[in-house]
């Protein structure tokens, strides 16, 4: 079902691209509005922004202790924002790169944690981010990778190149964590639509859990499924989205 108006493109469940320099321009923009905490700069709730801070904390307390992070190991965080992962990372005695291809976040992130031996920045897109480390010749492969709600801004066309190229950056019995956006049921894409909550044209592509199991099978093969589950609904606020997390094992 297609809806189109003066305000944009709203599909369910016909597979549809996005426009993805809008998307790169809306986030380009994040960093003019004025926001009460770092994280609303890169997970919204700008409307109730200290959900960003509770999500946060919930997320961490289940997911840190299964990412096993140990001194010594080497953590790439895929589309890592403002940095919200990378001191606990660091605590953990790990080395940390942050990718991200919004430099104005990464330079909220390297003002509250400046880059050092033990930590980097980088600025790439998610589907040349093993040549963008090449260049820095930064090292892999990497013992961990997070990748946190940015497989809802690429287009179906660049998931296998991308899910191709993580599989080459993660050593052998790495684990990968990914969060994303899901819709309930069928896919439901917004294409430019005019969110009164982020003020701004808003696009994004909502899967469902299902497409993305048969992605993680299709291209990554032979991983496995260490936990999945959905976020805590009273942590939800979309009626039609959650937010679903797979840790896997290569």
């Amino acid at each position: 079902m297609k809806e189109t108006t003066q305000q944009g493109m709203r599909v369910k469940g016909t597979r549809v691209a996005i426009d993805e320099k809008a998307v790169q321009s809306f986030f380009a923009r994040r960093h003019e509005k004025k926001l009460p905490h770092r994280w609303n700069y890169a997970t919204f709730q700008d409307a109730n922004p200290d959900l960003a801070l509770v999500r946060d904390v919930a997320e961490k307390e289940k997911i840190l202790p299964l990412l096993d992070i140990h001194p010594g190991m080497r953590v790439l965080d895929i589309g890592c924002g403002v940095g919200r992962w990378s001191g606990d990372i660091l605590a953990a005695g790990a080395d940390y790169v942050g990718v991200d291809y919004t430099q104005s976040f990464l330079d909220i992130a390297a003002e509250a944690q400046p880059p050092t031996s033990h930590c980097t920045w980088v600025c790439s897109d998610f589907q040349h981010v093993g040549m963008a480390l090449k260049e820095r010749e930064i090292p892999v492969p990497f013992d961990r990778i997070l990748i946190n709600a940015v497989f809802m801004y690429i287009n179906d066309e660049d998931i296998p190149k991308c899910l191709s190229e993580t599989d080459r950056l993660l050593a052998r019995g790495g684990r990968l964590y990914l969060r994303e956006s899901v819709s309930h049921t069928d896919r439901l894409t917004l294409d430019g639509i005019y969110s009164e909550e982020l003020t701004s044209n808003y696009s994004a592509i909502y899967r469902s859990i299902r497409e993305y199991a048969d992605y993680w099978k299709r291209y990554l093969p032979g991983y496995r499924v260490l936990k999945e589950d959905e976020r805590a609904k009273e942590l939800v606020i979309r009626k039609e989205t959650t937010s679903y997390a797979w840790l896997l094992q290569k």
